[in-house]
């Protein structure tokens, strides 16, 4: 008799610590499948392009990138024409990732608001360069990337773009690491203001 009781209990200690674990589960299930359905939400809202480099200049978080996100916040959202210039902003390619993938999360109505566009100064190289030209919107008007550490395969990125782009009218791409061969590529550029 006395085992009997000796089971039962373990039993019933175990039934309780069962119901203990499977309300601990599924409130942690419930937990992350709210928090996946409020990021999915977030993720399919689309933002706009101020929005969007909103958050990558502040994930950037250098002092210009901050002053430039506060200006993007201040700003009314509109059809308007968009100028972003982070010169000097002590960028590097990864920062540059970070700026590529906002305006790939943009649509292309929002991204063809992006009229001037310049990460002048900022030692990007060719690493940045081959990203920028992978996320720019071919509606660009005006790109800058003087000073940037940008050679021949940055260089063959950026033009390849430029080719597409049908908006650019200017790029300024002087005191960069471009050879003789892909100056003269560039400035073969039809259309485009080239200042190299």
């Amino acid at each position: 008799m006395t085992q009997y009781k000796e089971v039962n209990r373990d039993l019933t200690y175990t039934r309780r610590e069962i119901g203990l674990n499977f309300s601990a589960f599924y409130f942690s299930l419930a937990t992350n499948v709210g928090a996946l359905m409020i990021s999915k939400s977030l993720s399919s809202r689309e933002l706009s392009l101020e929005e969007s480099l909103q958050f990558a200049l502040r994930e950037i978080g250098s002092d210009v990138a901050n002053a430039a996100a506060d200006h993007l916040a201040k700003r009314a959202i509109s059809s308007a024409a968009l100028n972003i210039h982070l010169r000097n902003a002590q960028m590097t390619a990864a920062d540059v990732r970070l700026i590529a993938d906002a305006l790939n999360r943009t649509s292309v109505s929002e991204l063809s608001r992006l009229e001037s566009f310049s990460l002048s100064y900022n030692t990007i190289g060719d690493e940045g360069a081959n990203t920028l030209a992978t996320s720019l919107p071919v509606t660009l008007t005006e790109l800058g990337l003087v000073g940037c550490w940008i050679g021949d395969q940055g260089g063959a990125a950026l033009l390849k773009w430029a080719r597409r782009a049908r908006g650019l009218r200017m790029i300024c791409i002087e005191d960069n690491r471009l050879s003789g061969k892909m100056r003269e590529q560039c400035l073969s550029l039809r259309g485009i203001s080239v200042f190299i």
